[in-house]
């Protein structure tokens, strides 16, 4: 929707903003952790629902791709992306 895409556009450039000329001291530190916790809780999330039995078909998939990590898991797993290889990447892997 139109407010969505708004909504959107002022974070990424609330982003930008701070990842372009913020200095890295206390603050922008703690946005940095801020920010990677959150992905990191929304990963966890997601892992949990799209991994279940009965996720619906391309859900591993689409986990990859949310992930960043398709090229990572044809690296490190000959197999197609399976419940147990998806897991193992983005929840265990210690990178």
């Amino acid at each position: 929707t139109r407010a969505m895409t708004v909504i959107l556009r002022k974070l990424a450039g609330f982003s930008g903003l701070l990842h372009e000329n913020m200095y890295r001291f206390t603050g922008w530190r703690f946005l940095e952790i801020g920010r990677r916790l959150e992905r990191g809780i929304q990963i966890a999330r997601m892992l949990a629902r799209l991994t279940r039995k009965g996720a619906p078909d391309g859900a591993l998939d689409m986990m990859l791709e949310i992930g960043d990590s398709v090229m990572t898991h044809r690296r490190q797993y000959p197999v197609q992306a399976g419940r147990r290889t998806v897991i193992d990447l983005l929840a265990l892997d210690p990178l």
